[in-house]
């Protein structure tokens, strides 16, 4: 039997419900105003459709964005109860016209939205409230998990204590690695407290200064990138405040069958199995919540000197010499992503592959063109370098 939701002071789930979506919406518009080039096709920087060949024209791309902008300002304003149903598949098509859309967090709000379109559809009573704090579990849960790498240890945690803690001298940390860890121990420990009631309260006042530290983290007084997420950071903690203070009930996984459970069963199995694959390489990065953790591919361009010129001008700028490069000139996808389009390229290998064969198809000879692929930092010894032969013989 459904148990009724237990709300403190005067709220009801309808309140709770239209506001958790109007901060979504409101989260998504402020993400796209900051990141307005990778919602358009009209750039330099590579688009990355969901499979080779799909493409659409500038003015299709652009009418589809308009749609999104216009139905997320209606969820934000008017709490329109059938928005989600028509958002979603909005969404998926821009994310299929380029996979660099699919953001974390837009694949939060995008689950979110469905959420909102399901429980209209179905009639699902709670799914909406169930959905988010399982969304904030399972973003904890995953993204301490993925922390538990060595390239987290080598790359992310020094950073951390040189930018963000200002530790001088980090070699005691470089010598006991294992410290790093704590960031990860501890993400997944908060997701376990939110389970109950007795610890609810303390593991909010974690996530909220977790998030607010991240905030902190990526600002210009720290690391200074990625600082697009520090909106994306505040949303989320508002939403742990509301989903886990407001609502009184313990997180009820309401065991039995019928066809609301069902859907209950199939977003928790979608947000806190799924990401299971992505420890053997079946799930992607973004959809586990991989926040921070090293874990994905980087990708280097090299490039021989006398054949940049055989580039577009936008791309030939972002080449750089290296001190030791022997002639060559290196582009960093990820510090050209960051630049052009405000976030973190879709990090998958398949898709830095099509990156690679669009170089090799610049009319610049074989010989004269590397990639370098890099699991952690740049002094990592996992660096694999391809060239476009062993490219042709993946296909």
């Amino acid at each position: 039997m459904e148990k009724p939701q237990k709300f403190s002071t005067s709220w009801t789930e309808s309140a709770i419900d239209n506001l958790l979506l109007r901060i979504g919406a409101t989260a998504f518009l402020v993400l796209i105003a900051l990141s307005q080039k990778l919602w358009l096709t009209d750039r330099a920087f590579p688009l990355m459709p969901a499979w080779e060949g799909f493409s659409v024209s500038h003015t299709f791309n652009l009418v589809l964005l308009l749609v999104l902008v216009g139905l997320l300002v209606a969820k934000a304003v008017f709490p329109a109860k059938g928005l989600g149903l028509i958002i979603v598949p909005v969404v998926i098509l821009l994310v299929l016209i380029d996979l660099n859309r699919l953001q974390p967090w837009t694949y939060i709000l995008l689950l979110l939205f469905a959420l909102s379109g399901i429980k209209h559809l179905f009639k699902v009573k709670g799914l909406v409230l169930y959905g988010v704090r399982i969304l904030i579990i399972g973003t904890f849960l995953w993204t301490g998990i993925s922390k538990l790498n060595p390239h987290f240890l080598e790359n992310t945690f020094l950073t951390i204590l040189t930018k963000a803690l200002k530790v001088q001298d980090t070699t005691f940390f470089v010598n006991n690695p294992e410290f790093g860890y704590f960031f990860g121990l501890t993400e997944i420990l908060v997701a376990l407290l939110l389970l109950f009631q007795k610890t609810r309260i303390l593991a909010v006042c974690m996530i909220v200064f977790t998030h607010l530290f991240i905030c902190y983290f990526v600002s210009p007084l720290a690391l200074g990138l990625d600082w697009i997420v520090i909106p994306w950071n505040l949303f989320m903690a508002s939403w742990v405040v509301i989903v886990f203070t407001k609502v009184l009930n313990p997180v009820d996984f309401d065991w039995g069958f019928d066809s609301a459970k069902a859907i209950k069963y199939g977003f928790t199995f979608v947000v806190l199995v799924l990401p299971s694959l992505n420890l053997i390489g079946k799930w992607d990065n973004f959809m586990s919540f991989n926040f921070f953790s090293d874990k994905t591919t980087k990708l280097i361009i090299g490039v021989e000197s006398t054949q940049i010129p055989n580039l577009s001008p936008e791309i030939q700028k972002r080449f750089k010499t290296v001190p030791g490069g022997g002639g060559g000139q290196m582009l960093d996808l990820l510090e050209w992503s960051f630049d052009e389009i405000n976030v973190p390229h879709y990090p998958e290998e398949w898709v830095l592959d099509r990156v690679c064969k669009s170089f090799c198809q610049s009319g610049i000879p074989e010989k004269s063109i590397i990639f370098l692929k890099i699991k952690g930092s740049l002094l990592s010894k996992n660096v694999e370098r391809t060239g476009c032969q062993s490219l042709e013989y993946k296909e």
